[in-house]
């Protein structure tokens, strides 16, 4: 029998590799891995870039508090829009005037803070940037709003009489005009800190424009003279489309023909503008009837073309020198309708003019 060979057995287990553990170096020590670099110098100086993050946390936080803060509240300030409800000029005096009006202000920041009471100057942009005031107003301390109304009711001074003559002729001949205020406040946010601000606003007003549109009716009228020395009186109606109530007091007016030929004077009384075109004074002129006569003869209607200019103005018996020189640089053109009138006294035009015989015209006398 042959031998049989015994069975081997391969008992088969795959190598593994263990990378738990650091390789052995060739003396059999354990080789132990490195740190990064990084880990190392942050390790070391951990504290410096502590230091540096605070710093620089600081920092921004101050620019942010003391430059953009700034800037910022400056920037809402100019982009507020300002415009005049309504201004009323009172008790006027040669030196100063009480001032009631409201303004209204529309912002357009998200932020809402306030602004403490402060003098502003009131100036004609013209004279910007040097710019000459007129007059100096307390405006009242307030918390700023989406929309804002304020209201001043105060006496003025008036510091540049030049200026504020300026002022009230731009007023009487514009249709629209332009006044100024300028003063600084302080701006409070919360905890913030306190903010100093500029406020500059240019303020656009409707003016009198020229009291263009206004009208005489002459109600009585005498070839001599009424008791008080006048031969004409009427009434007179002074439109103001503006926002402004005027109390200007008497005006004394001279009175000329086109051609330049002082005829007389008249005399308004008590004339208080009001917004509106229902203004209506009396009035009384003194006229020179053998100049006014061969006019109205001559063109053969009855209506009486003049231009008036201011001379005078009073307010309970002080001149008020603004309101003359703005009255004075705007002079008025108006026709009087004098044909029913005349007819009353006994002075009919149309008979008169038909049956003219002679060049020289003789003053006529009232009619009995």
């Amino acid at each position: 029998m042959a031998d049989s060979k015994p069975t081997e057995n391969y008992d088969y287990k795959p190598a593994t590799v263990d990378y738990s553990s650091p390789p052995a170096t060739a003396n059999g020590a354990t080789q132990q891995k490195k740190p990064s670099k990084f880990k190392e110098h942050f390790r070391k100086t951990w504290w410096l870039h502590l230091i540096i993050f605070v710093v620089s946390t600081l920092l921004i936080s101050l620019l942010l508090t003391y430059v953009g803060l700034p800037k910022i509240a400056q920037s809402n300030m100019n982009g507020a829009e300002l415009s005049m409800v309504y201004q009323q000029v009172l008790d006027p005096l040669p030196g100063s005037v009480k001032l009631n009006m409201v303004t209204k202000a529309i912002s357009h920041t998200i932020f809402k803070p306030t602004l403490d009471s402060f003098e502003a100057d009131l100036f004609l942009e013209s004279t910007l940037p040097n710019y000459k005031a007129f007059g100096t107003i307390t405006i009242p301390g307030m918390y700023v709003a989406a929309e804002l109304n304020t209201t001043i009711d105060q006496v003025m001074v008036i510091k540049d009489a030049e200026q504020f003559n300026a002022y009230n002729t731009l007023v009487s001949q514009s249709e629209t005009f332009k006044v100024a205020m300028k003063g600084t406040t302080k701006l409070h946010l919360g905890a913030l800190p306190v903010v100093p601000v500029v406020f500059s606003k240019v303020i656009t007003m409707k003016g009198l424009n020229g009291f263009k549109g206004l009208s005489v009716d002459v109600t009585n009228l005498t070839a001599t003279h009424f008791d008080d020395g006048s031969n004409m009186k009427g009434t007179i109606n002074l439109p103001n489309p503006s926002v402004m109530t005027l109390t200007i007091g008497d005006v004394v007016q001279d009175i000329f023909l086109p051609d330049g030929t002082l005829i007389g004077n008249s005399t308004i009384t008590g004339v208080v503008l009001r917004p509106g075109n229902n203004n209506v004074f009396p009035l009384v002129s003194t006229t020179d009837i053998t100049k006014v006569l061969p006019y109205i003869m001559d063109h053969k209607t009855g209506d009486l073309p003049i231009m008036a200019k201011t001379t005078r103005v009073t307010y309970q018996g002080q001149r008020l020198p603004y309101f003359e020189a703005a009255m004075a640089a705007t002079p008025v053109n108006l026709t009087l309708h004098l044909k029913d009138q005349l007819k009353i006294i006994g002075i009919d035009v149309d008979s008169l003019s038909a049956a003219k015989t002679s060049s020289a015209v003789p003053v006529p006398t009232p009619a009995s």
